[in-house]
């Protein structure tokens, strides 16, 4: 677990302790072992599963969202519904969300999908306080798209390809 074993490192480093609270929603603590769990109980507060119409109020105090992709995926709906909500990412540097967010510049991207690079990007975010704001105006200049809105997009990208496919085939 990418982002456990991300918590234990900042809880034993009392610089970042300090300077961050860490709330974590979904299901990573009901596979973590209750040790780990314990020690990280006093320094996080771990909510659980959540539903997506709770998500507003959920993060409504919250300054970052740490989405640490380990494979590369190709899209992420939880980027869009944090950054909906404006709230800059962190994330490693793999696959569709790392894109959107250097594309955009709407958080911070890690050097690789480790522990240690993503403690490195909370290191200079703490030693940086700067940085959150400007982020975080990025943020309310991203350009979002309704769900319909991109569906249309989609069908709209098959039906050129079906009609591409289509006329290369009557060629030949």
């Amino acid at each position: 677990h990418l982002i456990i074993n991300l918590l234990e490192k900042v809880a034993n480093q009392e610089d970042l302790r300090n300077n961050f609270v860490f709330e974590g929603y979904g299901g990573c603590v009901e596979t973590t072992d209750n040790s780990t769990m314990e020690s990280l109980k006093k320094h996080i507060k771990f909510r659980g599963a959540y539903n997506r119409q709770e998500l507003p109020e959920l993060l409504k105090h919250t300054d970052v969202v740490i989405l640490p992709a380990i494979w590369s995926e190709t899209y992420s709906l939880v980027a869009d519904e944090v950054l909906s909500l404006g709230i800059p990412i962190i994330t490693t540097n793999l696959g569709a969300i790392a894109e959107r967010v250097r594309e955009y510049n709407v958080g911070w991207v890690s050097k690789s999908a480790s522990t240690d690079a993503l403690l490195e990007v909370l290191a200079s975010l703490a030693s940086n306080p700067n940085e959150l704001p400007r982020m975080k105006a990025n943020v309310q200049q991203y350009p979002l798209i309704s769900y319909e809105t991109m569906a249309q997009r989609y069908l709209q990208e098959y039906t050129n390809f079906e009609v591409r496919q289509y006329d290369r085939n009557k060629s030949m």
